[in-house]
Parts: C-alpha cells; structure tokens; sequence
C-alpha cells in the first residue's frame, strides 16, 4: 500500500490567535478537522502533559479526541513533543492545529481566490498587485495555509479555476520541501494519504474531459503536475523509499491503502514515475543543505534500486500496447507516458551497479515502439489539424526523446545490437520523412494564404523536426561503427546510415535540415584527427582512407544540401534587423557545421571551391543558391587565404575559376536583387588580398563598387573617360548601400599603394556631399546616408590619402581638404551653441548635439588613422605616426578648444567622450609636440569634472599621462599632478560611499586606471603626493566591493601595480647596495618607507593589526578568491596582475623583502592573510546537523 491508513483529513491547520473558535465548541463533521477539542480541553492536555514533564516522566501520555466524520466514528491521537510542550512553557507559542468547519475554510478559500484574481487581474493597478502578493506569499507560511490548500484541491465538483488550485498545488509543495518539520511525525502518513487522494481526484476529473475531447494535450495540467511534485517531494523528505514499488504494484490492480483506499490509474502512475526522477535529478532552488540530504539518500534508495523494475515493468506495458487493435485516446496517452518515463528512468538505469546491458536493452518493445508512434503521426497528416493529431504530435515528441535516450547512454560500438534495432526501425520511417519533405513543398507556397494548409505545415515541420532529431542523433551514435575496420558484416548498415543522414540534411526546411549537419561534423572530425593522434597499424589508415573515399560523395552531397540551407527565406526583407539578424546567425552557423567543419576540412580548398562555382552552373538562373555561394566563400574566406602575401588560390585552375566569379558577379543580371547584391560586395571587398596582386581586376571591382554607392565614377587607368558630375549628385537610399561602403574600405585598406594613381582620391568632394546631404534638416532619416556608412567611406579615403602623403606633398594637401569642411561645419555649430541656454531641451538643440557629435565621429576617424596603432595592430602600422598631423592638429584646436563646443560636451556624456577620443588620437600623433596644448586642456579638464563627472575626463586624463612620457619630462608633472589632485578631490567628494560607487561605476574604474598608469609612468610624483595616495589607498577598500565587474577588478590592478612598485624598489635598494650607491640607498629607502606606512596605515579602528589598509586589502582577496562577493577574481588571468592571488602574492613578498632589509615597521602579511582566513563565513550546523548558518566577517562601517 501507498500509505497508512490514517485518514486524508489529517493535515494542519491556522494556529493564529485570531482564528480561534469560541472556548465550548461542538463536534464539527469536517474533513478539515484534526483534533476534536475546545480551548478547555487543551488547556487540559497543556497541564497533564507539563505534569508529567515536572514528575521527571520522558514519555508523554497519548491523548484523545473523538468526533465523527462521514463514514462513522474514528479514534484521533496527538502525542504532544516534549520539546515543543517546553518551548510553549517558555512562553512560545505551542503548534495546535485549529478548527475550521467547511463555511471557514471556504470562506479562506474564497479569500485567497480573490487575492489571486487581484494578482492576475488586468484592470488591477500595479499597487493592487503588490498589495495581493504580499499578502499571499505571507499567507503561504502560516500553518492554515496547509488546511486550506488541501480544502480548495478536494472539492469534487472545483469551483476554482486552474490558477487557485495550481496555487494551492504549488502551496502544499512549497510547504513540503520547507516546512514539514513542523508536522509531528505521526501526522505525516496522514500527510501522504491527503496529497494522493488529491492526486488521484483531480486526475480522475481530468481523465474524464480528456475522454470527452475538451482537453487537447496528454500532459496533466500544471496543478496536478505540481501536486505530483508534491507527493515525490513528501516521499523525498520522509524517506519513503518504497514508492515506486508501490506505484508499481498499484498499477498493477492493488489497492493504494488497504483500508479502502483507491487505484492509481496507469496514466496517473505513469506520470507519477516520470516525475521522480525529474525532481531528484533537478531539485527546486533554495533548499536547505537537509533537503539536499534527503534528495541524495532517495536518489540511491528509491530510484537506483527500483530502476531496473521501472524498465521492465515497461517492458510488459509496451508489449502489450504494441499489440492493442485500438488507436484512440486512451492508447495513445499510454504510449506517451511510456515513453516519457523510459526517457528519464533509463539513465538511472545504466549506473549505479544496477546497469542494464545492451543485449537486454535491445529487446525492449519500446525501441519498436517508439519509430511506430513517430510513423503514426505522419500517416495522419494530410487530414485537418484535430484534437487526435495534436496528441499523435505530442506522443512522437516523446518517442523521440525515448530513442534520444537510449543514443545518449547507448552511444559506444560495443552496444551495437541495440543500435542495431533502433537503425532498422528508424529506416523504416526513412520513406515517412520523404512523404514530408512533399509535403513541405505543396504547403509553403499555400501556407500564406490559407489557414488550413499553414496548420498543417505546422504539423509537417513538427513530424519533420522529431524524425530529424531522432535520425540524426542516431546517425552520430554509430559513427564510431562506422570507422571500426572490424565491423566487417555491417555493411547494409553502414549504408542506411548514410542514406539516412542525407536524408536529414536534404529536407526543404533549412532549420531541420541543419539538424542533420552533427552527423558530417563529427564524421569529418573522426576521419581526419583520428590516425594523426594515435599511433595505429598501417592497414587501419589504409581503411580510413578507404572510408574517406567511401563517404565523399555523402560529403559532397552535405555540402550541397547546405547550400539549400544557406538560401535567403523569401519572406524575409533586407532592412528588418530582427529577422536579417536571426538569419544571419543561423547562416553562419550552417557554415560552420556544414561547409567548415566538414567540407573545408575533409575535401580541401580547391574540391570545395568547385563543388560551390559547380552549383552555380546548376542554378544560373535562381539568384537565391548563387548568393548563398557567394556568401559560403565570403565567410570561408579567412581559412582560404593565410595571409596578403599568398597568392591564392595555390592553382592556376581555381584562380581563373575565382576571377571568373568576380567578373561575372559585376555584370550578373541578380544584381537588382539587394540580398544578393550586398552578398556580392561583401565577396569583393573580403576578396581585397586576392585582388592585391590582379590590378586590372582590381579595377574593375572597384568602378562596380563606386557604382552601388551611387557615383558615375571611372578610374583614371581606364580607357572610360572619367567624369564626376558631385553638385548634379543625389543621394538615393539602398539596400547595398552599407555592404558598398564596407567594400570600399575594405578595397583601399587592403590596396592602397595600388590605387594611388587610378583617382580615388577624386571621390572627396562626393563624401562631403554625403555629409552635407546628412546634416539637411528638411530631409527625412529615411533619405540621409547612416552615419557608419559615411565613416567607412571617409577612411578608405583616409587610408588612401595616408599613402600618397607619405611619398609626395599632394597627399597632404587631400588630407586637408578631407578635414577642412570637416572643422567648417564644427565651427559653424560652436557658434550655435554659444546662443543656446543651458538646458539643450527643445528639438534644435538637441540637432545640434547630434550634428557636433556627428562631426566628431568624422574627425576621430581622421585622427586615428593618422595615430600610431595600437594592441594587435601595432606591429602592422609601427609605433611611430603614419604621416605628421600636426599642422590639422594646431588649425583643429581653435575649433575643438572653442567655448561653443566645450560648452556642448559639458552637457552631454556621449559628446564629452567623443571629443576625447579625438583629442586622444591627437595627442597620440603628435606626442611630444602636444606640450603646447597641454595647459589649457588640463584647465578645462579640471573644470569640467567638478562641473559634469563624466568618466571620459578621466581617461582623456589617464592618456596624457602616458602618452606625453612624465617620467622623462619633470616640467610636466607639477601642472598635471595638480589636475589629478583637483580631480581626486572631486572624486571622494561625489563618491563617499560604497552606494555612490556603485551609481557610478565607470567613474570608479577610470579614476584608478588613471591611478595605475600614473604608478607605471610616473611613480614617484605618486608617492610624494602622500595625501591623494593615502586617500585613495582608502577609498580602494571600499572600491574593491562595487558591484561591477570591471571597476572591481581595476582596484585589484591598482593594489597590485602598488605593491608591485614596493618590490621594484626593493629590488633598486639591493642593486644600489650592491654598488655603493649610498645616496640612491638612502632615497629608495625613503621611498619603500612611505609606501609601507601607507599600506599600514589604520582605517578608522583601534588595531591597526587588523584593520589597516593592507589587513583590508588581505581580507578582500581572500574573500573574493571564496567567491564571496561579487565578481570573483580568479576570472581575471588568474596568477597575473588583477588577480587577488597576485595581491597576496605581492603582500607576502613586501614582508619578507621588509624582514631582510630589518625594515622598522614591516608588513605584518602573513598575520593578516591568517585573521582574514579566520574571519571568512563560516558553514555551522544546528543540532540535527543539517541546517546551514551563514555568518559573515565582513562588518559594516569597517572602512
């Protein structure tokens, strides 16, 4: 039996003082009654039971109460806990379940519907919402909420709509896994008979309207779902280990209590299995670690012992479902419970020391089964979507999930005879898959306009998508078939695989198709890395290469088939980011799995390369498979061509192949198409390496490219007369419009020394027509060229002009006429903007804003060009400027340094980082030079942080301080230390608390940056500032705890970069010791001296061995290196700066370094790192030990 036989009814009840009933209550025919008593008579219980207690008795009395519910007269006992009797002569309150008769308990019941129904209501406002939340999550944790839950799900004919119930579900579950500690321990089998009852009446009612075609889907509804969890959640923490052998034998024709109780129902049962493993393998968050306990012990008690019973007793039950005649409901909701519970008990059925071996796996009828029931749902797809096919498509799904399972835990060669029986029953469907694949052809065309045909193209995809799923996940567990030489008598199977997987990958649907391209990934990776990692007998590579001649017309095939899959959906419009977004990520991961990863790899460039022009010759005339190769080779194109330097392709053949293409692209009558059109620009401007050596391709490509930017342009090497007619331009808005500029920047970043002498540099006075056509204000957005598109253009020229100034004068002259209109319109708008008040509130202004911002951007572009690289490129461009700016730098400053503009970037953050970006690259080029410049810039720096605290200044700041080389120019660092002082000081003022930081955290991570680069380049300017360094020594221990990654982890840098400086000059005294430099001793002396001190230093506390800054900064290490507060730092190159080991690391090396130089005051390290490991939280246990405490270490107001 499932339960005892104590009555469902016994369940707890309210214990609070304002539900109490009169003092002389009458027997109450209730089935939420517990106990029948008035307050006399537990004040009786109260005093006997305390009697005992005092007389030294450690056994209670049992006490009684009689009443009489439906059915006849029951005996009810209450043995009374010491502990608790204890804790109520304390003066707390004693747990007593309270009486409710059925008017109160509908009268809760009703009021948590209203709650509800206030909580889910539309016309409710967002108060009434929060109001009705609180009141039912604190509802939830009294003790009537047990009663009143069971009432609302016992009611036969439910008043209550789905969401009460499920609430009410939801509550007993809650409960079970949080709260049952509260139920004495006789009252819990009671517990289990309530929450079966339940279980099986509501399931039993919902069986019904299943029966009667008003319940659409096999699952149960999520309130009997929820009340199952509840059932496993109680057998979980109770320990009920024995059921499952329960369920089993209820299912089989027992009673559930042999005292009159009910049969489950197999569905039910079913169902019921199905759960268990799901909530062990998943448990609920936030339990307690005793939760967690009892999950563990359940685990291998009740499902690892029962898991070979749960498959066999499936066995029996799909044996007898594959030879039943009927096909209705009932059969149907059979089988898909069968399946579901396979799914989740077959993986506890292979560990464990229980594991079921492949021989007795593959005569499980459910392997049979399961590819029938997939078959069953496609035979009725050309019939009208109805109730029956919805529930054939959710059993196929779980057929599918049953085979999945079995691949997933069956996948190694040695289990073949069960992949065996799953192969011929999955090719068995294999014609199924084709009739789809018809299916899908008819219907997409008609699926737009009738609402019966897209229904049942759902259905065609969802059949497709399952049989897909299985055949290819299939398909990957027998590769390792496959290549085994020694699976000599397998070769029909070997060739069903094949055909199988082909099958997948040549569906019309490119989504499922993609499914299959696991299956040629894998197979791919296998036959190429195999024999060059191991060290294997000469006749098995002689098989593999066998095997991979075998299989390259399936490879060819799979790549073809991903062609299919690459083409552009019709429906889908160029312009509509979210669906170009979708399709584009789907593309790119189709030419990983399929062209990459399998075709790249197993045939090479060249074969590739063929098979794509080859479908071109199969297609001329479908725009749609050209673009796709066309896109194929621009995202391959990166893997084809290793460097500038190559000539490629390494084949004269492939190389004509390739400018073919390229000649052909541009005169291709697709070209009015804008997919394909900006597929084809993109190939051309990825192509740049390739036509880096072809210059009369080169040519060519770029008149094209100029073309779709929508100038009438001809190069100065053609024979074409050339002709720019700019004032005659109009801009036209189009597709390709971005896919050109790219082209173009591409093509003169790849090639510039090649087109110094074909005019490019002509297309000027066009870009300044761009950007006078965007800054028109009777034009819509829609008819301006996007900004991005602009710059892309304005730095191919750019890149260009570069090139030619740095052989001949005229080059710089075309920089300046890119700059001069550039700095006219910028001049133009800072004398607006003196007129404008503060605020920048109306439409104009904002324009304004945005037209300063976009010219900006256009300079910065200019700027960084001309820079010096840096990061990865700066091996490319070199360390030293591409051409001398600074005559554009000294006739730009008067504009940028104007009023009007200093006066619009203070208003605006996004501006303010704009022109520090461009003023960043200035001084990068000019270096040295910038001098001049440097007093009013940090004036105005000054000024505007104590005015607007935009982080930018500060990096605009941080940049100075390295690029203009402090440590080598004295006569610099006293103006710009004072800056950084004044900027400090502002800084702790706006920024005194750990909240503040957190409002503002990019501010927190550029004023150390500017910390750290000023320790790296100008160290002991830093340290004579002892009252910035000490100051922002302590705001660092508050700093370390934001709540930003980034700016935690700069304050992890600047600790590091500091101590570091302690070593190095460590390291100075030793070395000057070594030499006698005696007066260098003295000075780094004094220099370690200050640092230690600082580092020493106490935090507003009595014991400076516990709370200076350095036992902070020991503490906060340790504390993140736990994990226990956020970001820990081992993310950040753990070992290295920014790490907290490398600060204790640094710490302890202070101390020893500090110990052998006998320092007067060295670094107590070791002691701090000892007290922080102390103080971390701790993990203590209650007197069951199993509840966790937490106890934190960290105190507020510390620092």
């Amino acid at each position: 039996m499932l339960a005892g036989g104590v009555s469902r009814s016994v369940l707890p009840a309210s214990s609070s003082s304002n539900e109490l009933s009169s003092s002389h209550q009458s027997p109450v025919k209730s089935r939420g009654q517990l106990f029948y008593y008035g307050k006399s008579s537990e004040k009786r219980i109260l005093c006997i039971s305390a009697m005992f207690i005092l007389l030294g008795l450690h056994s209670l009395p049992q006490v009684y109460s009689i009443g009489k519910p439906t059915g006849g007269v029951s005996i009810r006992r209450r043995r009374l806990s010491k502990k608790i009797l204890m804790g109520s002569l304390r003066g707390g309150q004693l747990y007593t379940p309270k009486l409710f008769n059925d008017s109160r308990l509908d009268l809760k019941a009703v009021q948590v519907r209203e709650a509800l129904e206030m909580l889910y209501s539309r016309v409710s406002n967002s108060e009434t919402r929060t109001r009705a939340d609180k009141w039912l999550s604190s509802w939830q944790l009294t003790d009537e909420a047990w009663q009143v839950s069971d009432y609302i799900l016992s009611q036969r004919d439910s008043p209550y709509r789905k969401e009460v119930l499920f609430f009410a579900a939801k509550t007993l579950h809650d409960k079970v896994c949080n709260d049952l500690q509260r139920i004495p321990l006789e009252m819990r089998d009671g517990l289990r008979s309530a929450l079966l009852q339940n279980l099986v009446q509501l399931s039993s009612f919902e069986e019904s309207n299943r029966h009667k075609g008003s319940v659409p889907h096999l699952t149960f509804e999520p309130h009997i779902q929820k009340l199952m969890s509840a059932v496993v959640a109680i057998a979980i923490h109770t320990n009920w280990v024995k059921l499952v052998p329960e369920i089993l034998d209820s299912m089989q024709g027992n009673s559930i209590d042999n005292n009159g109780g009910v049969h489950l129902p197999k569905p039910v049962g079913l169902a019921l299995l199905t759960i268990i493993p799901e909530e062990v393998k998943s448990p609920p968050p936030g339990l307690e670690a005793s939760s967690f306990h009892h999950i563990q012990n359940f685990g291998d008690d009740g499902i690892h012992e029962n898991s070979k019973d749960v498959i066999k007793y499936l066995e029996k039950e799909s044996a007898m479902a594959n030879h039943r005649e009927d096909h209705g409901s009932e059969k149907t909701l059979l089988e898909f419970y069968i399946f579901r519970c396979f799914a989740t008990w077959l993986p506890w059925a292979t560990s464990g020391g229980v594991e079921l071996n492949a021989k007795e796996l593959s005569t499980h009828p459910v392997l049979r089964l399961a590819p029938t029931a997939i078959g069953k749902f496609v035979d009725g797809m050309e019939s009208a979507p109805t109730l029956k096919n919805q529930m054939l498509k959710q059993c196929a799904e779980a057929a599918a999930d049953a085979i999945e399972s079995v691949l997933e835990n069956y996948p190694s060669g040695d289990d073949r005879p069960t992949l065996e029986v799953i192969l011929y029953g999955v090719a068995a469907q294999r014609n199924r898959l084709d009739e789809l694949a018809r299916m899908e052809k008819r219907l997409a065309p008609q699926s737009e306009h009738s609402e019966h045909a897209s229904g049942l193209l759902q259905n065609v995809r969802s059949a497709a998508r399952e049989m897909v799923r299985v055949m290819s996940k299939l398909c990957d567990a027998m590769i390792e078939t496959l290549i085994d030489p020694s699976q000599h008598d397998f070769e029909e199977g070997k060739h069903l695989v094949g055909d199988i997987a082909l099958a997948c990958t040549s569906y019309p649907e490119p989504h499922i198709a993609s499914l299959g391209l696991i299956f040629w990934r894998t197979l791919a990776s296998c036959l190429l890395y195999l024999p060059s990692s191991r060290r294997i007998p000469d006749d098995i590579k002689v098989f593999k290469e066998q095997m991979l001649q075998s299989m390259l017309p399936g490879f060819e095939n799979a790549v073809r088939d991903s062609i299919h899959m690459l083409k552009i959906p019709e429906d889908v419009q160029p312009g509509i980011s979210g669906d170009e977004r979708e399709v584009k990520i789907f593309r790119y991961e189709v030419v990983e799995d399929g062209l990459r990863e399998s075709g790249l790899k197993v045939f090479g460039p060249h074969i590739l390369i063929k098979i794509l022009l080859r479908e071109i010759e199969r297609n001329p005339d479908d725009w749609r498979t050209m673009e796709a190769v066309l896109f194929s080779l621009r995202t391959l194109w990166r893997h084809i061509i290793p460097s500038p330097k190559d000539s490629f392709p390494q084949s004269p053949e492939i190389d004509l192949l390739i400018g073919n293409l390229l000649s052909n692209v541009i005169n291709t009558k697709h070209n009015d198409r804008p997919q394909f059109r900006s597929s084809a620009l993109l190939l051309a401007g990825s192509a740049a390496r390739y036509l880096q050596v072809r210059p009369q391709l080169l040519v060519v490509i770029l008149e094209w490219v100029v073309a779709s930017i929508g100038v009438a342009w001809a190069s100065k090497a053609s024979p074409t007369q050339h002709c720019l007619a700019m004032e005659k331009f109009s801009f036209t808005p189009s597709a390709h419009f971005p896919a050109a500029s790219v082209a173009f920047r591409q093509l003169c970043e790849e090639c510039r020394s090649t087109l110094l002498d074909v005019g490019v540099l002509d297309l000027v006075p066009f870009l300044h027509r761009l950007r006078r056509i965007s800054a028109d204000e009777h034009l819509n957005d829609s008819h301006k060229p996007k900004l991005r598109d602009e710059l892309e253009i304005l730095e191919g020229l750019m890149l260009v002009a570069i090139e030619k100034g740095r052989m001949d004068n005229s080059g710089v002259q075309c920089l300046f006429h890119i700059v001069d209109p550039i700095l006219e319109s910028l001049q133009i708008s800072a004398i607006a903007v003196e007129s404008v008040p503060d605020n920048f509130k109306s439409g104009n202004q904002k324009g304004l804003l945005k037209k300063i911002r976009e010219d900006l951007n256009r300079l910065n572009v200019v700027f960084e060009s001309l820079a010096p690289a840096r990061g990865k490129h700066a091996s490319q461009k070199g360390p030293e400027p591409l051409l001398d700016a600074w005559p554009m730098i000294l006739k730009s400053w008067p504009i940028l340094g104007s009023q009007g503009i200093l006066r619009g970037i203070a208003a605006d953050p996004e501006l303010a980082e704009d022109w520090c970006s461009v003023v960043k690259h200035a001084v990068r080029n000019a270096q040295s030079k910038f001098t001049v410049l440097l007093l009013p810039v940090l004036q105005f720096l000054s000024e505007a942080y104590r005015c607007s605290r935009f982080s930018s200044w500060l990096y605009l700041l941080s940049i100075l301080v390295v690029e203009l080389k402090l440590s080598s120019s004295p006569e610099l660092q006293k103006p710009l230390f004072e800056t950084v002082t004044a900027i400090a000081e502002t800084f702790f003022t706006a920024l005194p608390s750990l909240e503040a930081m957190n409002d503002s955290p990019d501010n927190v991570e550029d004023f150390y940056r500017l910390l750290i680069r000023c320790i790296s380049h100008a160290p002991e300017p830093l340290l004579a500032h002892r009252e910035l360094l000490d100051t922002s020594l302590r705001a660092s221990t508050v700093a370390v705890r934001s709540n930003e990654r980034n700016a935690q982890r700069t304050v992890f840098v600047f600790w590091a970069e500091l101590l570091e400086l302690g070593l190095d000059i460590y390291k100075q005294r030793k070395n000057a010791w070594k030499h006698g430099a005696e007066g260098s001793t003295k000075h780094q002396e004094a220099l370690s001296q200050s640092l230690l001190a600082m580092v020493s230093q106490e935090i507003n506390v009595p014991n400076p061995m516990l709370w200076s800054i350095g036992a902070t900064m020991a503490t906060a290490c340790v504390e993140s290196l736990g994990g226990l507060f956020y970001s820990p730092t081992p993310l950040y190159n753990e070992g290295g700066k920014g790490s907290a080991s490398y600060v204790l690391w640094s710490l302890l090396m202070l101390e020893e370094l500090g110990k052998s130089f006998q320092e007067r005051n060295s670094l107590p390290a070791k002691l701090w790192i000892q007290n922080a490991l102390c103080k971390i939280p701790r993990v203590g246990l209650d007197e069951k030990g199993l509840n966790p405490r937490m106890n934190s270490s960290f105190e507020n107001g510390c620092f």
